[in-house]
């Protein structure tokens, strides 16, 4: 169970990872942040209004994909290169997500690492 507590300690740990990573937040069954956001000290590249939009939506495109999972198998994680960052999510139980934002020269080869890393912390499924 990943709670508010459990999960900002997540987002901590996850930040102290990679100096690169700019954003990372556990979204709730709702799409609302349950605990994380920007890190400290970084500025995001949206507005302020825009940033729970950007969050839901996320959200959604990985609950949408859940549909094939009885045929393709569960996702590990989902990784989108931008122009101007990478955005990496990953499923988490009880319909929550870890959704996380890095610049361009995270390398994508560390992405199965992070999953890792995440299931090492016992909030994946």
């Amino acid at each position: 169970m990943v709670t508010t507590t459990l999960a900002g300690s997540v987002v901590k740990k996850i930040f102290a990872t990679d100096k690169r990573i700019r954003f990372c937040a556990v979204v709730d069954e709702n799409g609302k942040i349950e605990a994380g956001g920007m890190r400290p000290g970084v500025r995001s590249l949206e507005p302020a209004a825009e940033t729970e939009r950007i969050v839901t939506r996320m959200f959604l495109n990985q609950a949408m994909n859940q549909a094939t999972d009885p045929y393709l198998g569960r996702a590990r994680w989902a990784i989108v290169r931008r122009e101007k960052l990478v955005q990496i999510t990953f499923p988490l139980p009880e319909q929550k997500v870890l959704q996380i934002t890095a610049t361009l020269d995270y390398p994508i080869s560390k992405v199965g690492k992070l999953g890792q890393y995440v299931n090492r912390l016992g909030v994946t499924g």
